[in-house]
């Protein structure tokens, strides 16, 4: 397993006394007399204040609005099962993932552990764990190979589709001397990379690897050498800021576009390059979710104000913070993974055991599931959800979107 495609388990929050309250009116709401159904116990273990807080907050989002509609659910008489999300926070540390996850076992029955882009399973106590209490490891983030059969279940696109779609447009823009830069040792974005230059009858300019450590200097020296006219940078996120920042010392007055995968936060790549910045794209499995061109952009947007104080009441710093997530594709896919699971738990598994036939669901249902009109499919076990993958660029500091022939322009 590459570096890349090795676990990504998630942080949480506990989401709370909405859903203790949906499972104990769905109970009662049947004879009066049941007890409330079994919930559904969802852990996520990450950094939770750092590179792993947006997944964490879509689906806290998530799992509140599902909330929500159980307890509306339960006014009719309908028994819905509670689902309980709880946040584990391992700054980061693998030793700590480990120590939190044993521990949190030892506390009682998880069904879920959702994900991130960390290389958790790499570390033998955490495999060992998982293997031994049958958990589920369904990663939300994080970019993996369609050819990678041992990734977790996720629902981006896979790294091939997402790197095509960078590729091809810097191809479509004109550029002809394309460097990749890669994390050490990962052949699969170096493969990913390289067959898609291929594609257009391109090789790399320049094929540089980066050590996890590295400052970015050596690696952003030997690429400006080649002279390239863009640079492709499938390195996470503190690596590809670090690469970006000695680009931006040395190429000057030299226009190279740079072209990055979703991972990396849009104004921080702006505070790295300044002016330099416009035109930098990236690469997402989600359409920008305030368009509004699906209903679950409209759900999201409804969430995310739900979770917001009146409009009266916000403070600027408030209304900033609002603004964020709802402009922020990766708290999108974590609300879109809570209403996914709603959608598996309450049409197939039912009071069935999640941990064990979450992926026997998602694989046999070869037209997938429709998320208020976001298309999920795993057909013949393959590992991504999703088939295509969406552009975004920075123009004057911000971000906006790519559209394809088939997509509305957002508003101006």
């Amino acid at each position: 397993m590459s570096g890349r495609a090795l676990l990504y388990l998630r942080s949480i929050i506990l989401v709370c006394a909405l859903v203790g309250a949906a499972g104990v009116a769905q109970g009662q709401a049947s004879t009066g007399e049941l007890a409330p159904p079994e919930p559904v116990r969802v852990v996520q273990i990450g950094a939770l204040t750092k590179e792993e807080a947006s997944l964490r907050r879509g689906l806290e989002l998530g799992f509140a609005a599902v909330a929500r509609r159980r307890v509306e659910a339960s006014k009719d008489g309908v028994n819905l099962r509670p689902f309980v999300f709880e946040g584990l926070d391992d700054e980061g540390d693998v030793k700590k993932t480990a120590a939190l996850l044993e521990q949190r076992v030892g506390k009682g029955r998880i069904d879920l552990v959702v994900g991130s882009n960390l290389d958790r399973l790499g570390d033998a106590t955490v495999r060992k764990l998982v293997a031994e209490h049958g958990l589920l490891v369904f990663g939300a983030n994080g970019a993996t190979s369609e050819r990678d059969a041992l990734a977790p279940a996720t629902l981006r696109a896979s790294l091939e589709v997402q790197v095509a779609a960078l590729v091809d447009k810097l191809i479509q823009d004109g550029c002809e001397r394309i460097a990749v830069v890669v994390p050490a040792g990962d052949t699969t974005a170096r493969l990913a990379a390289t067959k898609a230059l291929e594609q257009h009858r391109q090789r790399p300019v320049a094929l540089v690897s980066v050590e996890a450590t590295s400052d970015g200097r050596l690696e952003a020296t030997q690429t400006m050498q080649k002279n390239p006219d863009a640079c492709l940078v499938l390195t996470p996120a503190g690596l590809s800021l670090r690469f970006l920042r000695r680009m931006a010392a040395l190429r000057g007055d030299k226009i190279v576009r740079h072209a990055l995968l979703n991972e990396v936060a849009t104004q921080e790549v702006v505070t790295a390059l300044g002016d330099a910045a416009d035109g930098t794209y990236f690469v997402s499995s989600f359409p920008w979710p305030w368009l509004g061109t699906l209903p679950i952009s409209n759900d999201y947007r409804g969430a995310v104000e739900a979770a917001s104080a009146p409009a009266e009441s916000r403070a600027g710093a408030k209304r900033s913070a609002e603004a964020r997530e709802l402009h922020d594709s990766r708290v999108f896919e974590g609300f879109a993974t809570a209403l996914l699971l709603e959608r598996v738990v309450d049409e197939e598994v039912g009071g069935g055991d999640v941990g064990t036939k979450l992926w026997s669901v998602l694989s046999r249902r070869d037209g997938g599931f429709d998320i208020d009109g976001l298309r999920l499919a795993w057909p013949k076990g393959r590992r991504h959800g999703a088939s295509r993958a969406y552009l975004s660029v920075i123009i004057g500091g911000k971000l906006d979107f790519v559209p394809r022939n088939d997509e509305a322009s957002p508003a101006k």
